[in-house]
């Protein structure tokens, strides 16, 4: 690894009132990630709200998306980051094994920070970040922070 840190936004966006992936990392076959942070936050209006499902989950197709690579927060790294993204599902990816899941009230966010390697094994992965709305949409933002 060569320690390159990269962060992918999800910029505010209503959240939908269904399972709905907001980003997708996808790995190139031969390059380890390291994913080591997670963060949401949500405009929600209503305190009596039931919290979002929150699940950070291995996908195994690309469903249909938005373009949304993850960008080096060095700048100056003269390095081309290897790992690609997209955003904002409007056909679901099918998904594997969930890695990490949380309840979130609607009217807060959250960050989990932590280290979890993602070893593709000769093949690409998809990692998703997907919410499982209890009926609301509610306006939405937040990012995925790893290293390559």
């Amino acid at each position: 690894m060569a320690r390159l840190d990269w962060i992918l936004r999800y910029p505010e966006t209503a959240s939908g009132t269904s399972t709905k992936t907001l980003l997708q990392l996808v790995t190139t076959a031969h390059q380890r990630i390291v994913l080591k942070e997670v963060s949401l936050s949500w405009k929600g209006i209503s305190n009596t709200a039931a919290p979002v499902l929150v699940e950070l989950l291995y996908q195994t197709t690309a469903g249909t998306m938005t373009a949304a690579n993850p960008v080096a927060e060095d700048v100056g790294a003269g390095e081309t980051l290897q790992t690609t993204g997209q955003r904002d599902a409007t056909a679901e990816p099918t998904a594997g094994n969930i890695i990490r899941a949380w309840e979130v009230h609607q009217q807060s966010g959250f960050l989990w920070q932590g280290e979890i390697l993602i070893s593709p094994g000769g093949t690409a992965r998809r990692i998703g970040l997907r919410l499982v709305s209890p009926g609301a949409s509610v306006s939405t933002t937040g990012y995925l922070k790893g290293e390559e």
